[in-house]
């Protein structure tokens, strides 16, 4: 079955470009205010909602409240205008949205949220037709002073570890079904692969994070090769990459000397920064990781195309909850990208980003290069 978009703003520009360009690969339905809206989804099921919270009439917010009572599924992708009055209008909705999207918006990533809210609105679909109940997330209660943040990240990394493996149990229940065809099911297992790797990396970063906090994060070194070490990652990442039909490239060095390292640690450092470059990355991109050897210093850079970042992120970018746990705009916990440079520092080395003029993020790990020098790598 073809997934279902029901676009939803009161401007004719913004709502027909979306609607051009997601009608390829999906059936689209348009409303310009939020009662036709809701009487489009009396008629029928509708898999992803995208919702401008800026119109006449009923109010994106209250409709968004009415969309969530009439099917509390649903997908929902937040639109509005950037600024103070986007994150205060964050603050009055429930923290289920899918997605949060500021105008004016990069075409690539709201059709990226989209396609990330179909696939994990058919991953609950399939569990709930096979009969299988869904992983349904943990609610605890608000805290006061300073956990309340702590708490936002728990309730994120909740919704997210929920999202992926539901998606596993509905694929998984479709290909035991047999529903689905040899090349679908062949996609299917690279989502099932995928998804599993996320959830992984979710919550091995979430406990890294509470072993840092504590002073508990020690490192194992042993000599070590660089390029195995990416190799491995790439190789765990592979399967997402297929089936988000991303093309993930390699340049490695040959000539990189053997060096001492935590090589769990380095790898979550590297699965994190690869987990990161292929989730923005559009359908179709490219995503390339390079090792290069300058001096006694080793380097490792992944670069994507995707939306790249938004400029009040940047200062914190590598701070506790930063990227996105800060914004309306994202609902990440901001832990990746602490860990890496947490993980980066202990072994005497730093992380940076860059934001090339063409688009998309590099990010720049560099280590120290001082011990087995006469070992290749």
């Amino acid at each position: 079955m073809v997934p279902s978009v029901l676009i939803i703003d009161d401007e004719l520009g913004p709502r027909e470009s979306i609607r051009l360009v997601l009608e390829p690969r999906f059936r689209v339905m348009t409303a310009e205010s939020g009662e036709q809206a809701l009487d489009v989804l009396r008629r029928q099921r509708v898999d992803v909602v995208t919702l401008d919270l800026m119109m006449p009439g009923l109010g994106g917010i209250e409709t968004f409240k009415k969309i969530r009572e009439m099917d509390p599924d649903v997908e929902i992708i937040v639109i509005s205008a950037a600024g103070d009055t986007f994150g205060g209008l964050a603050h009055a909705l429930p923290r289920t949205a899918s997605a949060w999207i500021a105008k004016p918006f990069d075409m690539a990533q709201l059709v990226q949220a989209v396609e990330h809210a179909t696939e994990r609105r058919i991953g609950r679909l399939g569990a709930q037709q096979s009969g299988v109940p869904t992983v349904q997330e943990v609610r605890a209660p608000a805290l006061e002073g300073g956990d309340e943040r702590k708490y936002d990240v728990a309730r994120m990394f909740s919704h997210d570890i929920k999202d992926r493996l539901n998606a596993i149990l509905g694929y998984v229940r479709m290909l035991r079904a047999g529903q689905l065809d040899s090349g679908n099911a062949a996609r299917a297992l690279d989502v099932i692969e995928g998804n599993a790797h996320e959830a992984v990396t979710l919550a091995v970063n979430f406990l890294h994070a509470e072993e840092s906090d504590g002073g508990s994060l020690q490192l194992h070194k042993t000599p070590a090769s660089l390029n195995q070490i990416v190799e491995q990652v790439m190789e765990d990442e592979a399967p997402r990459a297929r089936s988000r039909r991303i093309d993930l490239q390699a340049d490695l060095d040959s000539g990189l000397p053997s060096v001492d390292l935590d090589i769990a640690m380095i790898s979550r450092a590297l699965t994190n920064l690869l987990n990161n470059a292929l989730h923005y990355s559009p359908k179709g991109g490219v995503v390339r990781i390079e090792t290069r050897r300058f001096g006694d210093r080793l380097m490792v850079r992944v670069r994507d195309h995707g939306p790249g970042i938004p400029a009040e992120e940047i200062p914190q970018l590598f701070e506790r909850y930063g990227r996105g746990a800060k914004s309306a705009s994202s609902s990440s916990t901001g832990l990746g990208l602490y860990l890496i440079r947490t993980i980066v520092e202990a072994h005497g080395g730093a992380v940076s980003a860059t934001f090339p003029p063409d688009g998309g993020s590099a990010f720049v790990i560099v280590l120290p290069c001082a011990a087995h020098e006469n070992d290749n790598a």
